[in-house]
């Protein structure tokens, strides 16, 4: 489910479950899959993904083996689910401390700063870990840095090992638990890995020690291709962030003054080998589909309070107290509900197949308008406005009024951010694809002592070919000002801001500096 992305778990506490009047329709247009059935007849789609994901994979090739070894006991919601875990993945947890490794912030919070999340100092150590620095400069980042070491190390020989990444799906003990939460420990801590990786690149870029950077750059490419093997909207966006933190290390390497024409050879081979970004559409046709049903299959089922009452954790996001409390009605029809997110489903992937990107943007945004006006309408209904009444008046004759509201606000919450996820993977395709032409202008300047006068001169030395910046349809903006070198796409919203990059929705900007 697009929105349903915490970045905390919270432990949920059991709701006994309503009586349904309705039965669940097994089929294409409903459930999707006819089974595994849970003993309520409903699907079981959490075993289902666990058959499909762990096919061909082994404790020899899965990753996700060594990202579990790295996560200490303050990682999981209990010690009791890290050990079902690790017999999940057919292995014996190894408790070494050197090969755990603890998150920024976490490290922060137990070593440096108690308060940390409301300490300036914090955002600034962050904003650190994105550019070249120099330890004397930052010590307290070279301290995280220095417990993390081991753990790194142990991970970076494990992506040049391993090329499978399955974690196993398994509902918290004592509680129910969606398919976003049981994904959410291992997620965080594959994003803090890349962050330290991110960290520790930028360091070396700064001590020219450009290889090693290099090194620490290809495993976040690595870890950002595994992490999109998951087929969920959530995993999927923790590749985003992380192939943009490799992005940032990229253009510090390209402006850095110990690289060669012949080490920019060698490594704009690897990046175009390796940036291989996951249509956003294959991701929810592969798996993000069956979340949303999953979704439904379980607030249906009543275990609608996830959450304690009153919760108020930073930037979480729950599921609107009214849709499960329709859920749980006994006129709530679920297969009304399921048909509808598989037809709005089929047209989110039918958007994402457009070759063009202008219309793409256009149908997804147009698509996430009508979800939320749907959402607004079945809102009013609830609070008995003749208007929304009238609004929806075909819509509560196809089912009941129950249903009705309980699918609009289900759409609504599902597909509002449709043209958002759209324009982050065009973001990042171009970000992945400009980066060898940063590399390049690097390249070309540390061969003759300046930067090329347009980016034609880098074919055929340095590249074969030039990207095409899918805003425009043309080749990149490109400039030299004040001693750089600026090479950048417009970016989403299709206007020149002036190459300020913007990671909302401004220019993708590549900075040389030499």
């Amino acid at each position: 489910m697009l929105r349903f992305i915490l970045p905390v778990l919270v432990l949920a506490v059991f709701v006994a479950p309503a009586l349904a009047e309705y039965q669940l329709e097994i089929g294409p247009d409903t459930t999707v899959i006819d089974g595994p059935l849970n003993p309520d007849g409903t699907i079981n789609y959490l075993a289902y993904l666990n058959e499909k994901l762990s096919e061909g994979v082994t404790p020899e090739n899965n990753f996700a083996v060594d990202v579990a070894m790295t996560m200490g006991e303050d990682a999981w919601p209990k010690n009791s689910f890290r050990e079902i875990i690790f017999n999940a993945l057919k292995v014996e947890a190894r408790d070494t401390d050197a090969l755990v490794f603890l998150r920024f912030e976490h490290y922060i919070e137990k070593y440096e700063v108690e308060d940390y999340w409301n300490d300036p100092q914090y955002q600034a150590w962050l904003d650190t870990i994105s550019y070249a620095w120099a330890a004397e400069d930052h010590p307290e980042v070279k301290r995280w840095l220095d417990k993390q070491d081991s753990a790194l190390d142990f991970i970076l020989r494990s992506l040049n090992q391993k090329d499978q990444y399955y974690f196993p799906l398994i509902p918290g003990e004592g509680y129910p638990e969606s398919i976003d939460i049981a994904l959410l420990p291992w997620l965080s801590q594959i994003r803090g890995i890349a962050r330290g990786f991110q960290a520790r690149a930028q360091l070396k870029v700064a001590a020219g020690d450009l290889e090693a950077a290099w090194s620490d750059v290809r495993a976040m490419y690595l870890m950002a291709h595994l992490s999109m093997q998951e087929p969920y909207t959530i995993s999927w966006l923790v590749g985003v962030s992380i192939y943009s933190m490799a992005a940032s290390v990229v253009d510090d390497i390209a402006g850095s003054e110990k690289l060669t024409q012949k080490f920019v050879g060698q490594i704009i081979a690897e990046n175009q080998h390796l940036s291989r970004i996951r249509p956003y559409w294959e991701v929810y046709n592969s798996g993000e589909r069956i979340a949303s049903l999953e979704m439904v299959m379980h607030y249906w089922k009543g275990h609608g309070h996830l959450f304690p009452e009153p919760y108020e954790g930073p930037g979480v996001n729950l599921l609107p107290k009214e849709i499960y409390e329709l859920m749980e009605s006994e006129q709530f029809d679920p297969n009304v509900t399921l048909r509808a997110i598989n037809a709005w489903g089929n047209q989110l992937i039918s958007i994402g197949q457009m070759d063009d990107y202008h219309e793409r943007i256009a149908k997804a945004d147009q698509m996430e308008r009508v979800a939320m006006i749907r959402s607004d309408h079945a809102r009013g209904l609830l609070k008995n406005d003749p208007g929304a009444a009238r609004l929806m008046q075909r819509d509560v004759l196809k089912s009941n009024r129950v249903t009705a509201m309980a699918t609009s606000l289900v759409v609504g919450w599902i597909f509002p951010v449709s043209g958002t996820l759209y324009k982050t993977e065009a973001r990042v395709q171009m970000q992945l694809a400009f980066a060898p032409v940063a590399l390049a202008i690097g390249g070309y300047h540390a061969e003759h002592g300046e930067y090329p006068a347009d980016l034609n001169a880098l074919v055929p030395v340095y590249l074969d070919s030039l990207p095409i910046d899918f805003a425009t349809g043309e080749l990149p903006v490109y400039r030299i000002e004040d001693g750089a070198a600026i090479v950048y796409s417009l970016g989403t919203n299709l206007k020149d801001d002036g190459g300020v990059d913007d990671p909302q929705d401004g220019d993708i900007v590549f900075r040389i500096e030499r």
